[in-house]
């Protein structure tokens, strides 16, 4: 099979292993595509796994082919969750090909990878891949391993994963405490809930989906302590005013959720306001994305600019504006669907 090529302008790197498109990749075996990335990304692999030792977290034989498999493997991600016959929705990008076109080079997703940053530990410097590096470790769940590596110690994958926790759980309480401060009772709770809830979803071995390396480990965790903060507000019958005070559900003023939405002009056609709204929540929790859903939640139940979104989540306001559109386009059908025949 001929494996087409991205030409860049530099003649000599038209003949690099990672110029190869992503839709030729995910033509080929998952075992082919590993081989790829463990030849084009050798260099990249060992100075992950040289970091991952200075950190003091113990490496296991084949770490390099694991890795590489896993950067492979999530090129298309895990197989759909099917019950009784059906694929069960994906929710929220989870495979490469979520984040990148087709056209994509190979490069273009490496880059992205092995970028490095300042890290917490003064002096040393940290990339995606070393983050990728860490959740494959933390990972119980064998078939998504590398063949010859597959018998997965549990012990050492949970002393990784303390390692982890241990290393994140300051900034994922942090996080909570700045935007919520004591309303959603205790921070601590919230943030143990929050990694519990992940170490179920990507690291055990009943895991249905597999951490990308396309953000830090600790991001992900403090989105989804984010979002439960908010479900114990909402669990309270509680908003949050202008002032930052909480107040009863039923004095809830109008602007904060319907205002934003600009779903009716005059309320008396539609059904009661407490009813819309009970139906933007249930849309928000089972129809959108995580991070739509997160940025919604905050700008319509939360009532918080796009500014103090954008700051929250470490994205920009326009990447907000965009979330909130696309969570829109979701929001009216599920709406109409209820009995809700909402202006464009």
């Amino acid at each position: 099979m001929e494996l087409r090529v991205h030409q860049p302008s530099d003649p000599e790197s038209r003949s690099s292993p990672q110029s190869i498109l992503l839709e030729d990749l995910l033509r080929l075996s998952l075992e082919v595509r590993a081989a790829h990335v463990q030849q084009s990304g050798a260099v990249d692999l060992d100075a992950t796994l040289q970091r991952l030792r200075r950190e003091g977290v113990d490496i296991p034989e084949r770490m390099g082919n694991r890795l590489a498999w896993a950067v492979a493997f999530n090129m298309e991600g895990p197989p759909d969750v099917v019950v009784d016959g059906i694929a069960a929705p994906r929710r929220g990008a989870r495979r490469y090909k979520d984040h990148w076109p087709f056209i994509a080079c190979f490069a273009d997703i490496w880059s992205r990878l092995t970028k490095s940053w300042i890290s917490s530990n003064p002096g040393h410097t940290s990339t995606l891949l070393d983050e990728l590096g860490l959740s494959v470790l933390c990972e119980q769940k064998s078939e998504w391993q590398e063949p010859l590596s597959r018998l997965v110690d549990v012990k050492a994958a949970d002393e990784v994963f303390k390692f982890v926790y241990v290393r994140n759980k300051a900034k994922v309480v942090g996080r909570v405490r700045k935007v919520f401060g004591e309303r959603a009772d205790s921070p601590e709770d919230i943030a143990d809930e929050a990694w519990t809830d992940v170490f179920r979803d990507y690291w055990s071995s009943e895991a249905r989906r597999r951490f990308l390396g396309t953000s830090q480990i600790s991001t992900m965790v403090c989105q989804m302590a984010l979002y439960k903060a908010i479900d114990r507000i909402r669990e309270k019958g509680a908003f949050v005013t202008e002032g930052g005070s909480v107040g009863d559900a039923a004095d809830e003023p109008r602007g904060s959720v319907l205002d934003s939405l600009a779903v009716f002009d005059d309320p008396t056609e539609h059904i009661a306001g407490q009813q819309l709204k009970r139906r933007i929540r249930e849309c928000i929790d089972h129809q959108l994305p995580f991070k739509q859903g997160l940025v919604a939640a905050m700008v319509w139940l939360e009532d918080k600019s796009a500014k103090e979104v954008a700051e929250s989540l470490l994205i920009s306001e326009p990447a907000v504006s965009q979330h909130l559109k696309k969570a829109r386009e979701t929001l009216r059908p599920y709406l109409k669907m209820h009995g809700f025949d909402l202006p464009s």
